[in-house]
C-alpha cells in the first residue's frame, strides 16, 4: 500500500516533468536513424544477453547505441559492469519516489538520440521515468496502459508478452515505417 503511495507520487511529479521537456520530435526509421538509445530491465541475465545480441545487430548498421539497464538489485550485479555502450544503475539509485538519480541516468536521458527504444513492460517505473524525460526525437515502446505518456509510437505484441516477441517486433516496425523519409514529412506536430 504504501509502496503504491510512493509510486503514485512519482507519477505525478513524472507527469508535470513530461511537459516541460523540450524536444524536437521526428519520425525516424531504423535505416536513417544515426544514434539509438535503449533502456530495458537487465536483472535477468538471459534478457541482457538478448539486448546486446540487438545492440551488436544495430552497431553492424552503423548505429551509434547506447543502453541503460536496471539491475533491480541493491547492488550491481559484478557480470553487468559499465562498459561504453552498456550502462546499468540499481535500485539503490532510486529516490523515495522510485525515481532513478545517478550520473549514467541523467546522462543517458539529456541525450538527443534520433530513436529511443523502450524493452520495459508496464511494472518497471524506473526505466519508464527514464523514458519519459527522455529527449530523444523518437521514442518507441510497447502499448500499455500509459505507454502514450512516454512514447510517440506504441507495438502492440498481443498474448505472447516476451522480450523476444517485443524485440522482434520494433526492429520489423522501425524498418518499415517512414521509407521515404524526407525532412518535411517526418515532422511530428507537438
Amino acid at each position: 500500500m504504501f509502496t503504491k503511495l510512493r509510486q503514485q507520487i512519482g507519477l505525478f511529479i513524472l507527469k508535470r516533468q513530461i511537459r516541460d521537456i523540450k524536444r524536437d520530435r521526428t519520425v525516424f526509421n531504423l535505416k536513417d536513424a544515426q544514434s539509438i538509445g535503449i533502456v530495458y530491465d537487465a536483472t535477468d541475465l538471459k534478457e541482457f544477453e538478448m539486448v546486446k545480441k540487438f545492440c551488436k545487430y544495430l552497431k553492424e548498421r552503423n548505429k551509434r547505441i547506447m543502453s541503460l539497464g536496471f539491475v533491480n538489485l541493491k547492488e550491481e550485479d559484478n557480470r553487468l559492469k559499465t562498459q561504453l555502450e552498456y550502462r546499468f544503475f540499481t535500485k539503490k539509485e532510486l529516490n523515495w519516489h522510485f525515481k532513478p538519480t545517478g550520473l549514467e541516468v541523467e546522462n543517458f536521458t539529456e541525450k538527443v538520440f534520433d530513436i529511443l527504444i523502450d524493452f520495459s513492460f508496464e511494472q518497471s517505473f524506473p526505466l519508464k521515468y527514464i523514458s519519459g524525460l527522455s529527449r530523444a526525437k523518437f521514442k518507441v515502446g510497447l502499448a500499455g496502459n500509459s505507454s502514450t505518456l512516454y512514447c510517440d509510437m506504441v507495438i502492440d505484441i498481443g498474448k505472447k508478452k516476451t522480450l523476444e516477441n517485443l524485440i522482434g517486433n520494433i526492429n520489423h516496425y522501425l524498418d518499415m515505417i517512414n521509407q521515404d523519409n524526407t525532412e518535411t514529412s517526418n515532422n511530428i506536430d507537438a
